[in-house]
């Protein structure tokens, strides 16, 4: 089925298309995620010369993928570039992950995504509509890895800094995962964001990306 994320693994002939269990069970977590859906389709990473060890390094933990979840281990992928591929990888770190809880699952949610500018504008503009702001809030505490994408993009309110720093927190003391892309370097970041949380991302996996921008090739 051409959709099927497995198609590119699965040697069941012939295909039981949406009827599959695998289709099904992993196609839900994708959709509780909440994924951009342009991140869904696979997609293949060449890695330029400049990154070639830190492809190697995210390699290495999508092959362990299962243990670096479970054992509640982080990531921060940075580049002082734009469009390089942090979000892209990611993500399919995340789907690997899924590609390996899938059976089972229940439709439970397991992973998901945040776009943290779009994340605080939206606690600024639901101050009087609660609910859904929880509902995020919850997903965010119940989720066994979160990809908070792009962080430190500028400086925030304290109100804003106190939100972020208690959810991510709340992770860290229940050991989950949280793979974290931005732009800035562990200075900048404290510059815009403060020690405390930044001591916090900046104690994981950090990996950074030297590669020039590459959207639109």
């Amino acid at each position: 089925m051409e959709k099927c994320a497995f198609k590119e693994v699965c040697t069941k002939s012939p295909c039981d298309g949406e009827s599959c269990i695998r289709f099904l069970e992993y196609h839900k977590l994708l959709e509780l995620s909440k994924i951009p859906k342009a991140y869904i389709p696979y997609k293949e990473l060449q890695a330029p010369a400049s990154d070639w060890d830190a492809y190697d390094q995210l390699r290495e933990i999508q092959d362990d993928i299962l243990n670096f979840v479970k054992s509640g281990k982080s990531i921060y992928l940075w580049s002082k570039q734009c469009g390089n591929a942090k979000t892209t990888w990611v993500i399919k770190l995340m789907k690997a992950y899924f590609g390996k809880i899938w059976a089972g699952n229940a439709f439970r949610l397991r992973g998901y995504f945040i776009h943290v500018p779009t994340f605080l504008q939206r606690l600024k503009d639901n101050i009087s509509e609660k609910n859904d702001i929880l509902e995020v809030k919850e997903a965010i505490r119940s989720a066994d890895l979160v990809v908070w994408d792009d962080l430190a993009v500028k400086a925030v309110s304290e109100f804003e800094l106190e939100v972020l720093l208690s959810l991510v927190d709340e992770r860290i003391s229940n050991a989950k995962s949280n793979f974290v892309t931005g732009n800035s370097s562990r200075q900048v970041m404290e510059s815009m964001l403060g020690k405390r949380i930044t001591s916090r991302i900046f104690d994981s996996t950090v990996i950074e990306f030297k590669g020039k921008d590459m959207r639109g090739k």
